[in-house]
């Protein structure tokens, strides 16, 4: 895993959009309030010298961050939208993206008394952490998580981790297939899963929940360990899992 400094070039390597999701809404004194989580999955590469690259994520990683949207509470009706590229003030067409003011009437785009801006990007820690005291409604991060069930997230990862020396070897498919039958998936399912993990097409997957993040990395182990014999491959992502969801 490569580390940053501030002058490097960065690209992603692969970049998928997961969910979108209104989380919470609220109220100060000036404005209305929306708290939208969007969840991304994305491995970043580092640009070097001589057409090299290097990996910053050693693996696709999941992440989810929420949007903080504000609008002004007296406004007025607005006679467009930026989100779909026209003016709020006045409704002419956003003939440039990267303006910063419309070249009708002269409005700044990011006022926030028409329109809904953005105010902040926070993590979700710092969503649970408001959400309880400053909200007139929300999603609890538990709810957020539910979507997409702990066995999910186990059985995905498992199949990661089973896959990552590049064989399958007999105890290993066992244990797999044990674990999907507990789990309660079907037997068609568990085939297709040991192709997309052995051509690559898995990513890791953990819940926002430390908890059940420390849960899923214990049966990720226990996988490894199937065959009684924990190769490179299989420590280093552990180690690299351990790094990105369980340093802090």
């Amino acid at each position: 895993m490569s580390t940053l400094k501030t002058n490097d070039l960065i690209a992603y390597n692969r970049l998928f959009l997961n969910d979108v999701s209104l989380i919470g809404a609220g109220k100060t004194e000036t404005d209305n309030i929306l708290y939208i989580s969007i969840r991304s999955s994305f491995q970043r590469i580092k640009l070097l010298e001589k057409n090299r690259i290097s990996k910053i994520d050693p693996f696709v990683v999941s992440k989810t961050e929420v949007l903080v949207f504000k609008k002004a509470l007296n406004g007025g009706k607005s006679k467009g939208s930026l989100y779909a590229g026209s003016c709020p003030a006045c409704g002419g067409a956003v003939e440039d993206e990267l303006a910063t003011k419309c070249s009708y009437c002269g409005t700044a785009y990011n006022r926030g008394n028409k329109d809904w801006v953005v105010q902040d990007i926070i993590s979700m820690e710092e969503y649970t952490a408001i959400s309880s005291k400053d909200m007139t409604s929300s999603v609890k991060a538990a709810v957020i998580d539910g979507v997409y069930d702990i066995k999910d997230y186990a059985m995905n990862n498992i199949m990661m981790i089973i896959a990552a020396d590049g064989t399958f070897d007999s105890r290993e498919r066992q244990l797999a297939e044990a674990v999907a039958k507990k789990f309660g998936y079907k037997s068609n399912i568990i085939e297709p899963l040991f192709k997309q993990a052995a051509s690559g097409r898995l990513s890791i997957k953990m819940p926002e929940d430390r908890k059940k993040r420390e849960k899923i990395y214990s049966l990720m182990f226990k996988a490894a360990m199937a065959d009684n014999d924990l190769s490179s491959e299989e420590s280093k992502l552990l180690d690299d899992v351990k790094k990105v969801y369980l340093s802090a």
